[in-house]
């Protein structure tokens, strides 16, 4: 008797162990995978030896780590936008945010301020997320139009739709497995199994 012969007896007669024990892994997956951390910092996948990051390491240096974003006003007094920029400064996360009045941050044409947002931890950190979803409640309690963009707020809108997405592309795929093991099995259980 050859080794395929003698495994394929083997996972013949223990066949009930085997699905005992993928279906333990299979509901231990499903325990852990809320625990299981994502990254989303792409910067984290470069080599140690590469040109990029030796750059991030040198710009981290020189400029700090912490992530920016971008705030427009909009039909807002000037005094307004740096009411909102000093309250903004007071939310726990943000570093500072720059406002003033000049044509470099306010747009008189079109009743619009910019305010510059640095917090105080990385564009794909926790804490930033937290301060800017804190920075768009504090937009809509003083009742103003505002826009949000820059690094950190495109971070935050990439981690929320990749895990919705995520759960989607999963239902999507063991819908179509089913359909598929459906068609080309010879009882209805297969599948399942």
């Amino acid at each position: 008797m050859s080794f395929r012969e003698k495994l394929a007896n083997l996972v013949v007669k223990g066949r009930w162990y085997l699905f005992g024990f993928f279906m333990l892994a299979i509901i231990a997956s499903i325990i852990i995978m809320p625990l299981t951390g994502v990254n989303y910092d792409m910067t984290k996948y470069l080599p140690q030896n590469s040109t990029t990051k030796a750059g991030l390491e040198v710009m981290t240096e020189e400029f700090g780590s912490g992530g920016t974003a971008n705030i427009v006003v909009q039909n807002a007094t000037p005094e307004k936008v740096a009411d909102i920029a000093i309250r903004a400064s007071a939310v726990e996360g943000v570093a500072s945010a720059v406002f003033n009045n000049t044509s470099e941050y306010y747009n008189a044409t079109n009743n619009s301020g910019l305010i510059k947002i640095f917090f105080d931890g990385g564009s794909y950190d926790i804490k930033t997320e937290k301060a800017i979803n804190d920075l768009r409640d504090l937009c809509e309690s003083v009742g103003v139009d505002a826009a949000f963009g820059g690094e950190a707020v495109d971070s935050v809108a990439s981690r929320n739709s990749i895990g919705t997405e995520v759960w989607l592309i999963l239902i999507i795929a063991i819908i179509i497995m089913m359909i598929i093991l459906t068609l080309t099995s010879r009882s209805w259980i297969e599948p399942l199994v």
